[in-house]
Formats: C-alpha cells, sequence, structure tokens
C-alpha cells in the first residue's frame, strides 16, 4: 500500500480524534458525546472521507471496487449518525 495512502488516512483519523476530544471536553458531565456538536463533527469527518476516497480513485491508487466498498461503509456510519439502522 502506497506511503502516501497511509499517510491521510492516518492524518483523517487524527483530525477525527481532535474533533471528538473537542466535544468530549464541551459535553455533559454524563459523559454523553452525542451531542449537535459530536454530530456535525462525524457528518464533517465522513464527507472528507468520501472526498478522499475519490480523490484516490481519480489517481488510481485503489479502484472501483475498492472505492464501492468503502462507499458501503461510510453510508452505513452515516446511516447510523442519522439514527437509521441500515439493512445489512
Amino acid at each position: 500500500m502506497p506511503r502516501e495512502f497511509l499517510d491521510r488516512v492516518r492524518a483523517g483519523y487524527h483530525h477525527r480524534l481532535r474533533q471528538l476530544e473537542v466535544c468530549a471536553q464541551s459535553c455533559a458531565e454524563d459523559g454523553e458525546i452525542s451531542t449537535p456538536l459530536h454530530e456535525r463533527l462525524e457528518q464533517q469527518a465522513l464527507d472528507v472521507e468520501r472526498r478522499t476516497i475519490i480523490q484516490l480513485r481519480d489517481k488510481y491508487v485503489i479502484n472501483d471496487e475498492v472505492l464501492r466498498r468503502i462507499q458501503r461503509d461510510l453510508d452505513l456510519a452515516e446511516a447510523r449518525l442519522r439514527g437509521n439502522e441500515p439493512d445489512v
């Protein structure tokens, strides 16, 4: 797997962790992190992931089959975020 791909994925997850840390600091004392801010951050992270995988496919780093599998995973994550449990 190309180093550039791994670096992008790693950077994306580091960014996501920083977002969640900010959210955790602003959440209620009960530890609940399902807040509008959290949901917005999660949606933004999913949007970044979608753009990134399309760029990777356009640069021939991944093929269409891999793109579709990742898109399906992102679709499922987005459905869970919205409270819709998808049929698997």
